[in-house]
């Protein structure tokens, strides 16, 4: 995704995907390293900064594309420039200035209320940019509305009438919740089933004896176990799934 127009998505890359489908962001340390290398996918809000120049103050105003805007005021204690056209591109190329924010400044504008330009310095002109923008930052915040949907509770039944431990039920809320949805029976979590018999702890895709080089399409000839400072749990195997399953330990 390149950048987000309204309602309107930009791709990098053409990708057949239908109308109707829904799109979930995922993290991903690869993505987000290459967006940040790649200027083609950097998302930031348009701004528009405008200078407004007295003999008194110099007041900074900055307005985004959802029109919300930030004004900051200084006094005017700056001496004249002597050569106006390069103070006033060095002035309006500091304020441009926007990278690592979440704002692009499309254009900067100065105005001159009854008085000539005065010369600013660069680390001054870097100063206020810093200032204003993160004033507007603050706003930004301040005026964005947040919608809240209220919530109801609702005891539609559940679709199994019984809940063994792998529903990993292990404290009371999640109890209510259950029983709120007409479940009879709720198994506690594995955890707390104290000293349960040989149930299964865990399934997964993950199998251990090809790992180890030990499945060559043969049962496998030896017993395998997990072991933590407390327990060694046996590991079985599916054939015709290929999983792993790690039992519990009996003590």
């Amino acid at each position: 995704m390149n950048s987000v127009v309204g309602k309107k998505i930009s791709l990098n890359s053409e990708i057949p995907i239908s109308k109707g489908t829904i799109i979930n962001r995922n993290y991903d340390h690869k993505l987000r390293q290459l967006l940040l290398h790649n200027e083609t996918a950097k998302r930031t809000i348009d701004c528009k900064l405008h200078v407004e120049i007295s003999s008194s103050y110099i007041t900074l105003a900055i307005t985004n594309e959802d029109e919300i805007m930030s004004v900051l005021k200084w006094e005017n204690t700056f001496s004249l420039a002597k050569n106006f056209s390069s103070a006033e591109a060095t002035l309006k190329k500091q304020l441009a200035k926007s990278s690592n924010t979440a704002f692009t400044i499309t254009s900067v504008s100065v105005v001159l209320q009854n008085t000539s330009l005065p010369f600013v310095p660069i680390s001054v002109a870097n100063q206020w940019r810093r200032e204003i923008i993160a004033t507007h930052s603050e706003n930004r915040i301040k005026a964005h509305k947040r919608f809240e949907r209220e919530f109801f509770t609702s005891n539609h039944p559940y679709p199994e009438p019984e809940l063994n431990y792998l529903t990993n039920v292990s404290n009371s809320l999640a109890k209510q919740f259950y029983k709120r949805h007409g479940i009879s029976l709720i198994q506690p979590a594995f955890e707390l089933q104290g000293n349960p018999k040989k149930i299964e702890a865990m399934r997964t895709k993950y199998c251990f004896a090809y790992e180890l080089g030990m499945c060559q399409g043969n049962k496998i000839d030896r017993k395998l176990f997990l072991e933590d400072i407390h327990n060694a749990y046996p590991v079985e195997f599916t054939r015709s799934s290929c999983e792993t399953i790690v039992v519990s330990a009996a003590k």
